[in-house]
């Protein structure tokens, strides 16, 4: 059991040794109350990315804000830097920015939420298994990018480790509800072992679940998608959903302006940003008699395609074992100065999350609170990094 004391020791040590040293404070509060994290994660979740998007929307603020899709390889500097370019502090030219792709937006939304899950995510982007697509150093080139991409997710999603560091399978996109976490991956990234499969442009698509699934009646104009629907498919499902995309999805979409296309903001954050961004719209998927994903239609504009897609709901039980560590038996944990740990009148980043395991924890930057009850044997490290310990062990 890790008790304050000893983690307080860890910490003095782990900071003083560290290779990184910066301002580093260690906070203790009273505990919370014993919640679900689970079901505070979900509605955290929600809320956060429904106060961002009312925000953008927002015709009152004294400054336009700025909502665009730009993919991350076209972020520069944000790039480096392997954070989202969301800026929800005003400046001299905005109020609020949001300008990145799916990934980016999730990753976000998790790094506010619970930092620990997003760096669960951000682990698997050096896993061969996840990875391995086209080339023997495609996991090395992976493992470089600034967060982990729709096809990494939904590999992991699929794997066994996820249930127990974090992320609990959702067995039927039929049973999805507010807060759980999608992905699905197309062509060659559904299953690198094909070499007969196409290497789309698209890899695959990550998004937020914001709401309860409803069945499409097949009567409805173009259902089949002009032709593209499997003869197999037993029911489509229209799923509500939180995204950043550049493709309009089925209605409601938040993201269409008064001629029912995606615009650009009248402020753009770079050049090459795309009419599109954050916002709320729904996707179709066909499922088979089983229950299992067949194909997705994002939009009406859209036909089917074939994919592979899972979804995970927030668990507030993490362990700290193989395959979410570092070389060094260790998460890393690195908060987005761009998390904000209060918005639109909530806090943020503060749900119990319970860490097991024989590995340990490495802060690399950021707020990060720990207000569970910890069993873990590995250790801390802090590294220009502010800890907030609110658990009773």
């Amino acid at each position: 059991m890790l008790s304050r004391t000893h983690l307080s020791m860890l910490l003095f040590i782990a900071a003083c040794g560290s290779a990184q040293i910066g301002p580093t404070t260690v906070e203790r509060k009273s505990p919370r109350p014993a919640t679900d994290s689970s079901a505070q994660l979900s509605e955290d979740t929600v809320r956060f990315s429904t106060a961002v998007i009312q925000a953008l929307g927002d015709d009152a603020n004294t400054r336009p804000a700025s909502n665009s899709y730009s993919h991350q390889k076209l972020l520069g500097p944000r790039k480096r830097l392997g954070e989202p370019q969301v800026q929800l502090e005003s400046t001299d030219a905005h109020s609020l920015l949001a300008s990145t792709d799916c990934s980016g937006w999730l990753s976000f939304v998790l790094n506010t939420i619970s930092p620990l899950h997003q760096a669960v995510l951000q682990a698997q982007r050096g896993r061969d298994e996840h990875n391995h697509v086209y080339s023997e150093d495609f996991a090395l080139r992976e493992s470089r990018r600034p967060w982990s991409r729709a096809f990494v997710v939904t590999q992991y999603l699929r794997s066994g480790d996820a249930p127990a560091t974090g992320f609990e399978a959702v067995s039927s996109f039929e049973d999805l509800r507010s807060g759980d976490i999608g992905a699905y991956a197309m062509g060659r990234y559904a299953k690198p072992s094909d070499e007969s499969r196409p290497r789309p442009r698209d890899t695959g698509h990550v998004f937020i679940v914001g709401g309860s699934p409803t069945v499409v009646d097949p009567a409805t104009k173009d259902y089949d998608g002009r032709g593209t629907l499997r003869k197999d498919a037993a029911k489509v499902i229209a799923v509500p959903v939180v995204d950043s995309s550049a493709t309009l999805h089925f209605d409601p979409d938040s993201r269409k302006n008064a001629d029912g296309r995606y615009g650009l903001p009248k402020v753009r954050p770079h050049s090459r940003a795309k009419p599109g961004g954050v916002g709320t719209g729904t996707i179709w998927f066909a499922l088979s008699k089983e229950g299992r994903v067949l194909q997705r239609r994002v939009g009406p504009q859209q036909k089917y395609r074939s994919v592979l897609a899972r979804a995970a709901r927030l668990s507030g039980n993490i362990a700290l074992e193989e395959g979410i560590l570092d070389d060094g038996g260790a998460l890393l944990v690195r908060v987005f100065d761009n998390s904000p740990a209060e918005f639109a009148g909530m806090t943020y980043g503060d749900a119990p999350i319970h860490l097991t395991g024989e590995g340990g924890l490495r802060v690399g930057s950021g707020r990060l609170v720990l207000n569970g009850n910890n069993d873990f044997s590995g250790g801390v490290t802090v590294q220009s990094a502010d800890l907030i310990v609110s658990s009773p062990t």
